[in-house]
C-alpha cells in the first residue's frame, strides 16, 4: 500500500515521490542474525512491516500514450540492509 506525488518541472522530466507500506516475508524475524528452523528441518520465517519512502525522478516519453522510466532511491533502507537502495522502474502512462 502506498501513495506517489510528481511534480513535471518539464515536458518529459518529473519528479517522484512515493511513500510505501510493505509486508514482507523475512526469515530472521527476531534480528539476531541467525536462521531458526522448525522440528522438521525447514526454515522459520515471518511476515515483518516495512515502511519505504522513495525520491527520484524519471523521464515520460510523451503523447497520448507513452512509455516512462524512473529511477528511485529509498531513504528508509536500514544500513544493515542487503539490499539495494536504488530502484528502477519502467512503465505505460495515459495522457501524462
Amino acid at each position: 500500500m502506498g501513495a506517489f506525488a510528481r511534480i513535471k518541472p518539464f515536458d518529459n522530466f518529473f519528479g517522484h515521490f512515493e511513500y510505501e507500506h510493505q509486508s514482507a516475508e523475512s526469515t530472521d524475524p527476531d534480528g539476531d542474525g541467525y536462521i531458526e528452523l522448525n522440528s522438521q528441518g525447514e526454515i522459520l520465517t515471518d511476515r515483518l512491516p516495512f515502511d519505504n519512502f522513495y525520491v527520484g525522478g524519471g523521464y515520460n516519453s510523451g503523447g497520448l500514450w507513452a512509455y516512462e522510466i524512473l529511477l528511485l532511491y529509498n531513504t528508509t533502507l536500514p544500513s544493515n540492509s542487503f539490499a539495494s537502495p536504488l530502484v528502477i522502474r519502467f512503465g505505460l502512462t495515459y495522457k501524462f
